[in-house]
C-alpha cells in the first residue's frame, strides 16, 4: 500500500509503520479499560494510571535511545503491554475483571486477525511478480475481508453478530 500510495521512496518507513500498527492494536484495550474507570467516576485513579504509564513510557524511550530509532519505536509496544497490565490491575480491583478474562475476551479476535494477516501476506507473496500494486492491494483486501467474515461466521462471533445487527443484515 505504501508503494502504491506514497511511491517506493517511502518504503524505508514501512518497519516503523508496522511497529505503529502493532502498538495501535493494543490501544483499544487500553481505552476500554480506562473508560470503565472514568464511567464510574474514578478520575483520580485514571489520573494516577496515566502518570504511571507516562513515567514508564519516558523511562522506556530514554533507555532505548542507545539502540537506535527502531528500538525506540519498538519500545512503544512494550509500553502498550505494560499499560494494559497497569489498567487491568486497576480494573481487577474495581470490577473483578482480571487479565485472564481480558484474554478470554480478546484472544479469539486476535487469532482471527492473525489468520487474516497471514492470508493477506501469502496473497502478496503469490502475486509478487505482478507490476500492478493496486491490483494486488485490491486482491489482498478482498481475501482479508473474506477470511475474516468466514471465520467470524464459523466461530459465531458475537462482535460480528453485533455488526450485522447494526447494518440490519440479519441472516
Amino acid at each position: 500500500m505504501v508503494s502504491w500510495m506514497l511511491t517506493d521512496k517511502w518504503l524505508p518507513a514501512v518497519p516503523y509503520m508496522q511497529i505503529a500498527c502493532i502498538f495501535l492494536t493494543l490501544y483499544p484495550i487500553n481505552i476500554v479499560n480506562l473508560q470503565t474507570i472514568l464511567a464510574v467516576g474514578k478520575s483520580s485513579i485514571y489520573l494516577r494510571l496515566n502518570i504511571i504509564k507516562k513515567g514508564i513510557g519516558f523511562i522506556t524511550i530514554i533507555s532505548s535511545i542507545p539502540f537506535g530509532p527502531y528500538a525506540m519505536a519498538s519500545s512503544d509496544i512494550l509500553v502498550g503491554v505494560l499499560a494494559i497490565l497497569t489498567n487491568v490491575s486497576a480494573n481487577k480491583k474495581l470490577f473483578g475483571y482480571s487479565f485472564y478474562e481480558l484474554g478470554k475476551d480478546c484472544i479469539p479476535n486476535a487469532i482471527m486477525s492473525l489468520i487474516m494477516f497471514f492470508s493477506v501476506h501469502i496473497v502478496g507473496l503469490l502475486y509478487q511478480g505482478i507490476s500492478s500494486t493496486f491490483g494486488i492491494l485490491c486482491i489482498q483486501i478482498l481475501v482479508g475481508g473474506g477470511v475474516y467474515v468466514i471465520l467470524s461466521m464459523l466461530l459465531n462471533s458475537s462482535d460480528f453478530e453485533y455488526l450485522l445487527s447494526i447494518l440490519k443484515i440479519r441472516h
